[in-house]
Protein backbone atom coordinates (compact mmCIF):
# COMPACT_ATOMS: atom_id res chain seq x y z
CA UNK A 1 0.00 0.00 0.00
CA UNK A 2 1.93 3.63 -1.04
CA UNK A 3 2.43 5.70 1.44
CA UNK A 4 3.78 9.17 0.70
CA UNK A 5 4.87 11.64 3.74
CA UNK A 6 1.60 11.94 5.87
CA UNK A 7 1.46 15.64 8.16
CA UNK A 8 0.18 14.88 11.60
CA UNK A 9 -0.63 17.17 13.81
CA UNK A 10 -0.48 17.44 17.41
CA UNK A 11 -0.70 19.28 20.65
CA UNK A 12 -2.12 19.70 24.38
CA UNK A 13 -5.97 20.01 23.62
CA UNK A 14 -7.00 23.67 22.51
CA UNK A 15 -3.64 24.56 21.32
CA UNK A 16 -4.57 25.49 17.74
CA UNK A 17 -4.21 22.26 16.62
CA UNK A 18 -8.09 22.31 14.79
CA UNK A 19 -7.50 25.66 13.31
CA UNK A 20 -3.83 24.30 11.66
CA UNK A 21 -6.00 21.26 10.52
CA UNK A 22 -8.32 23.56 9.01
CA UNK A 23 -5.53 26.05 6.97
CA UNK A 24 -4.02 22.58 5.52
CA UNK A 25 -6.80 21.13 4.72
CA UNK A 26 -7.52 24.11 2.59
CA UNK A 27 -4.81 23.32 0.20
CA UNK A 28 -5.08 21.78 -2.94
CA UNK A 29 -2.92 18.12 -2.32
CA UNK A 30 -3.10 18.07 1.44
CA UNK A 31 -6.45 16.06 2.90
CA UNK A 32 -7.13 15.80 6.54
CA UNK A 33 -10.38 14.04 7.39
CA UNK A 34 -12.65 14.41 10.24
CA UNK A 35 -10.80 14.24 13.66
CA UNK A 36 -12.25 10.44 14.08
CA UNK A 37 -9.14 9.48 16.60
CA UNK A 38 -9.10 5.88 14.75
CA UNK A 39 -4.72 5.77 15.29
CA UNK A 40 -5.10 6.22 18.60
CA UNK A 41 -8.28 4.58 20.21
CA UNK A 42 -8.48 1.69 17.43
CA UNK A 43 -4.40 0.88 16.45
CA UNK A 44 -2.90 1.89 19.60
CA UNK A 45 -5.52 0.02 22.07
CA UNK A 46 -5.51 -2.69 19.75
CA UNK A 47 -9.22 -3.08 19.82
CA UNK A 48 -8.95 -3.46 15.91
CA UNK A 49 -6.31 -5.87 15.87
CA UNK A 50 -8.30 -7.88 18.42
CA UNK A 51 -11.65 -7.89 16.23
CA UNK A 52 -9.79 -9.12 13.13
CA UNK A 53 -7.94 -12.11 15.00
CA UNK A 54 -11.04 -13.29 16.73
CA UNK A 55 -14.13 -12.79 14.15
CA UNK A 56 -12.12 -11.89 11.06
CA UNK A 57 -13.28 -8.76 8.93
CA UNK A 58 -16.83 -9.16 9.58
CA UNK A 59 -16.37 -7.87 13.52
CA UNK A 60 -13.61 -5.72 11.77
CA UNK A 61 -16.41 -4.05 9.85
CA UNK A 62 -19.46 -3.79 12.39
CA UNK A 63 -16.55 -2.13 15.29
CA UNK A 64 -15.66 0.19 12.82
CA UNK A 65 -19.73 0.91 11.61
CA UNK A 66 -20.74 1.25 14.81
CA UNK A 67 -18.30 3.39 16.03
CA UNK A 68 -19.63 7.80 15.62
CA UNK A 69 -16.99 9.20 15.30
CA UNK A 70 -15.03 7.22 12.66
CA UNK A 71 -18.55 7.23 10.68
CA UNK A 72 -17.64 11.03 10.04
CA UNK A 73 -15.09 10.63 7.68
CA UNK A 74 -17.97 9.36 5.54
CA UNK A 75 -17.16 5.59 4.61
CA UNK A 76 -18.49 2.04 6.10
CA UNK A 77 -15.84 -0.49 7.06
CA UNK A 78 -16.26 -2.28 3.84
CA UNK A 79 -14.37 0.03 1.83
CA UNK A 80 -11.52 0.10 4.33
CA UNK A 81 -11.25 -3.74 4.26
CA UNK A 82 -12.15 -3.40 0.00
CA UNK A 83 -9.26 -1.05 -0.04
CA UNK A 84 -6.57 -3.17 2.06
CA UNK A 85 -7.29 -6.54 0.39
CA UNK A 86 -4.33 -6.64 -1.82
CA UNK A 87 -1.58 -5.66 0.84
CA UNK A 88 -3.33 -7.81 3.91
CA UNK A 89 -6.20 -6.14 6.02
CA UNK A 90 -4.18 -5.72 9.12
CA UNK A 91 -5.56 -2.81 11.44
CA UNK A 92 -2.41 -0.38 10.17
CA UNK A 93 -3.28 -1.23 6.70
CA UNK A 94 -6.79 -0.12 7.25
CA UNK A 95 -6.21 3.26 8.87
CA UNK A 96 -3.78 3.57 5.84
CA UNK A 97 -6.83 2.63 3.62
CA UNK A 98 -9.16 5.12 5.32
CA UNK A 99 -6.53 7.81 4.70
CA UNK A 100 -5.74 7.22 0.89
CA UNK A 101 -9.59 6.46 0.55
CA UNK A 102 -10.00 10.51 1.88
CA UNK A 103 -7.28 11.87 0.05
CA UNK A 104 -8.96 10.24 -3.48
CA UNK A 105 -12.38 11.66 -2.73
CA UNK A 106 -11.09 14.98 -2.34
CA UNK A 107 -8.94 14.43 -5.36
CA UNK A 108 -5.48 15.13 -3.56
CA UNK A 109 -2.16 13.50 -3.77
CA UNK A 110 -1.12 13.71 -0.05
CA UNK A 111 -2.82 13.12 3.08
CA UNK A 112 -2.20 14.21 6.44
CA UNK A 113 -4.34 13.60 10.29
CA UNK A 114 -4.99 15.43 13.45
CA UNK A 115 -5.63 13.92 17.01
CA UNK A 116 -4.01 16.47 19.76
CA UNK A 117 -3.59 13.32 21.83
CA UNK A 118 -0.80 12.08 19.38
CA UNK A 119 1.49 13.71 21.06
CA UNK A 120 1.86 11.43 23.81
CA UNK A 121 2.37 8.49 21.14
CA UNK A 122 5.05 9.99 18.70
CA UNK A 123 6.86 6.59 18.79
CA UNK A 124 4.46 4.83 17.14
CA UNK A 125 3.30 7.26 14.57
CA UNK A 126 7.04 7.18 13.26
CA UNK A 127 6.98 3.43 13.12
CA UNK A 128 3.67 3.23 10.94
CA UNK A 129 5.03 6.29 9.06
CA UNK A 130 8.70 6.87 8.67
CA UNK A 131 8.90 9.98 7.40
CA UNK A 132 5.69 11.50 8.41
CA UNK A 133 6.62 15.34 9.58
CA UNK A 134 4.56 16.10 12.52
CA UNK A 135 3.80 19.01 13.53
CA UNK A 136 3.84 20.22 17.29
CA UNK A 137 1.36 23.21 17.86
CA UNK A 138 2.33 24.62 21.38
CA UNK A 139 0.33 27.56 22.99
CA UNK A 140 0.64 29.57 26.29
CA UNK A 141 -0.70 27.08 28.83
CA UNK A 142 -2.09 29.72 30.98
CA UNK A 143 -4.74 30.53 27.63
CA UNK A 144 -5.17 26.61 26.83
CA UNK A 145 -6.54 26.11 30.74
CA UNK A 146 -8.57 29.23 30.04
CA UNK A 147 -9.86 27.46 27.12
CA UNK A 148 -10.54 23.79 28.80
CA UNK A 149 -12.18 25.63 31.34
CA UNK A 150 -15.06 26.65 28.84
CA UNK A 151 -14.91 24.32 26.46
CA UNK A 152 -18.19 22.09 26.82
CA UNK A 153 -15.82 18.63 26.83
CA UNK A 154 -13.31 19.51 29.29
CA UNK A 155 -14.88 21.92 31.60
CA UNK A 156 -15.83 19.52 34.22
CA UNK A 157 -12.45 17.68 34.05
CA UNK A 158 -10.89 20.02 37.20
CA UNK A 159 -8.06 22.29 37.03
CA UNK A 160 -5.45 20.25 38.17
CA UNK A 161 -6.10 17.50 34.91
CA UNK A 162 -5.37 20.12 32.67
CA UNK A 163 -2.37 21.93 33.79
CA UNK A 164 -1.03 18.17 34.28
CA UNK A 165 -2.05 17.39 30.75
CA UNK A 166 -0.37 20.74 29.99
CA UNK A 167 2.63 19.67 31.93
CA UNK A 168 3.25 16.35 30.61
CA UNK A 169 2.11 16.22 27.19
CA UNK A 170 4.36 19.27 26.08
CA UNK A 171 7.50 17.36 27.68
CA UNK A 172 6.93 14.06 26.19
CA UNK A 173 6.13 15.36 22.64
CA UNK A 174 9.37 17.66 23.14
CA UNK A 175 11.21 14.38 24.59
CA UNK A 176 10.60 12.34 21.55
CA UNK A 177 10.57 14.77 19.21
CA UNK A 178 14.13 15.68 20.36
CA UNK A 179 14.80 12.11 19.13
CA UNK A 180 14.10 12.57 15.51
CA UNK A 181 15.30 14.95 12.68
CA UNK A 182 14.16 18.38 11.81
CA UNK A 183 12.43 17.17 9.26
CA UNK A 184 10.55 14.80 10.96
CA UNK A 185 9.28 16.63 14.05
CA UNK A 186 8.47 20.47 13.89
CA UNK A 187 7.11 23.32 16.30
CA UNK A 188 4.45 26.06 15.67
CA UNK A 189 3.76 28.27 17.99
CA UNK A 190 0.11 29.10 18.08
CA UNK A 191 0.65 32.82 18.43
CA UNK A 192 3.12 33.38 15.91
CA UNK A 193 0.58 31.43 13.20
CA UNK A 194 -2.26 34.17 14.73
CA UNK A 195 0.11 37.24 14.51
CA UNK A 196 2.03 36.29 11.18
CA UNK A 197 -0.53 33.34 9.40
CA UNK A 198 1.24 34.02 5.65
CA UNK A 199 4.57 33.72 6.74
CA UNK A 200 3.96 30.05 9.12
CA UNK A 201 2.21 28.54 6.55
CA UNK A 202 4.72 29.13 4.12
CA UNK A 203 7.41 28.11 6.32
CA UNK A 204 5.06 24.99 7.05
CA UNK A 205 4.39 24.21 3.52
CA UNK A 206 7.93 24.46 2.52
CA UNK A 207 8.81 22.23 5.23
CA UNK A 208 6.64 19.25 3.64
CA UNK A 209 7.18 19.47 0.67
CA UNK A 210 4.29 21.58 -0.28
CA UNK A 211 4.21 25.01 -2.81
CA UNK A 212 2.24 27.93 -0.12
CA UNK A 213 -1.52 28.57 -1.78
CA UNK A 214 -3.08 32.04 -0.36
CA UNK A 215 -6.01 29.87 -0.23
CA UNK A 216 -5.24 28.49 3.09
CA UNK A 217 -5.92 31.33 5.07
CA UNK A 218 -9.87 31.25 3.97
CA UNK A 219 -10.37 28.05 5.35
CA UNK A 220 -13.72 28.07 6.97
CA UNK A 221 -14.75 26.11 3.77
CA UNK A 222 -12.66 23.24 5.11
CA UNK A 223 -12.76 23.44 8.52
CA UNK A 224 -17.03 23.46 8.37
CA UNK A 225 -16.68 19.79 6.40
CA UNK A 226 -14.10 18.95 9.48
CA UNK A 227 -16.29 20.14 12.90
CA UNK A 228 -19.15 17.85 13.38
CA UNK A 229 -22.20 19.10 14.85
CA UNK A 230 -21.55 18.34 18.48
CA UNK A 231 -17.87 19.79 18.08
CA UNK A 232 -19.14 23.46 17.31
CA UNK A 233 -19.75 24.87 20.41
CA UNK A 234 -15.83 25.08 21.38
CA UNK A 235 -14.66 24.55 17.66
CA UNK A 236 -16.35 27.49 16.14
CA UNK A 237 -13.60 29.56 15.86
CA UNK A 238 -12.18 27.63 13.16
CA UNK A 239 -14.76 27.98 11.14
CA UNK A 240 -13.27 31.81 10.54
CA UNK A 241 -12.33 34.73 10.46
CA UNK A 242 -8.64 34.11 11.92
CA UNK A 243 -9.27 35.58 15.55
CA UNK A 244 -5.58 37.42 15.23
CA UNK A 245 -5.49 38.59 18.42
CA UNK A 246 -7.03 35.05 20.44
CA UNK A 247 -4.45 35.21 23.37
CA UNK A 248 -3.72 36.40 26.65
CA UNK A 249 -7.27 35.83 27.86
CA UNK A 250 -6.16 33.74 31.03
CA UNK A 251 -5.52 37.51 32.35
CA UNK A 252 -8.89 38.00 32.83
CA UNK A 253 -10.36 34.25 32.69
CA UNK A 254 -8.02 33.18 35.72
CA UNK A 255 -7.90 33.44 38.65
CA UNK A 256 -4.32 34.78 40.62
CA UNK A 257 -3.90 30.95 41.97
CA UNK A 258 -4.60 29.43 38.62
CA UNK A 259 -1.74 31.44 36.97
CA UNK A 260 0.37 31.12 39.32
CA UNK A 261 0.07 26.92 39.76
CA UNK A 262 0.29 27.08 35.74
CA UNK A 263 3.20 28.81 35.34
CA UNK A 264 5.33 26.67 37.94
CA UNK A 265 3.75 23.56 36.92
CA UNK A 266 4.43 24.30 33.25
CA UNK A 267 8.32 25.79 33.44
CA UNK A 268 9.28 23.84 30.70
CA UNK A 269 6.60 25.97 28.74
CA UNK A 270 8.74 29.05 30.32
CA UNK A 271 12.11 28.49 30.40
CA UNK A 272 12.76 28.69 27.08
CA UNK A 273 11.66 32.34 26.78
CA UNK A 274 8.81 32.40 24.76
CA UNK A 275 6.19 33.15 27.28
CA UNK A 276 6.79 35.53 30.03
CA UNK A 277 5.82 34.75 33.81
CA UNK A 278 2.87 37.34 35.49
CA UNK A 279 4.50 36.71 38.63
CA UNK A 280 0.95 36.65 40.20
CA UNK A 281 2.19 33.85 42.69
CA UNK A 282 2.99 37.53 44.64
CA UNK A 283 -0.60 38.65 44.84
CA UNK A 284 -1.58 35.49 47.00
CA UNK A 285 -1.54 35.09 50.77
CA UNK A 286 1.07 32.85 52.38
CA UNK A 287 -1.11 30.24 52.79
CA UNK A 288 -2.05 30.30 48.88
CA UNK A 289 1.67 30.55 47.87
CA UNK A 290 1.82 27.36 50.06
CA UNK A 291 -1.08 25.43 48.46
CA UNK A 292 0.28 26.19 44.80
CA UNK A 293 3.72 24.47 45.90
CA UNK A 294 2.09 21.77 48.01
CA UNK A 295 0.26 20.64 44.64
CA UNK A 296 2.98 21.44 42.60
CA UNK A 297 5.27 18.88 44.03
CA UNK A 298 2.03 16.25 43.88
CA UNK A 299 2.34 17.08 39.82
CA UNK A 300 6.18 16.93 40.06
CA UNK A 301 5.22 13.47 41.76
CA UNK A 302 3.31 11.86 39.19
CA UNK A 303 5.15 13.03 36.22
CA UNK A 304 7.27 9.95 36.02
CA UNK A 305 4.55 7.68 36.99
CA UNK A 306 2.50 9.12 33.63
CA UNK A 307 5.19 9.11 32.17
CA UNK A 308 6.80 5.54 32.58
CA UNK A 309 2.61 4.43 31.77
CA UNK A 310 2.68 5.83 28.73
CA UNK A 311 5.84 4.42 27.32
CA UNK A 312 4.64 1.17 28.63
CA UNK A 313 1.53 1.42 26.25
CA UNK A 314 3.85 2.97 23.82
CA UNK A 315 5.63 -0.16 23.95
CA UNK A 316 2.55 -2.48 23.85
CA UNK A 317 0.81 -0.83 20.69
CA UNK A 318 4.03 -1.88 18.54
CA UNK A 319 2.75 -6.15 18.55
CA UNK A 320 -0.46 -4.24 17.58
CA UNK A 321 0.32 -2.91 13.99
Amino acid sequence: MACSAPVIVVGVGRSGTSLLQSMLSSHSDLAFPPETSFFRRFLITGILAEALNLGGQADAVRLLNRDRKFRRAGFLGEALVKKAQGVGCSSRNLYLSLLELYAQRESKSRYGDKDPRLVEYLPVVWEVFPAAHVVHMVRDPRDVLASKKKATWSKGKGVLRHVFASRVQFKIGQHDGACRTDKEYRELIYEDLLSDPDVELKKLCDWVGLKYEPAMLSFSGAARSLVSREELSWKRETLGPLLSGNWNKWKVDLSDWEVALTEIACSQHFNGGRYMRSGRIRELTLVGKLSVYVVWLGLVALDPIYRSYRAYTVRRARKYL
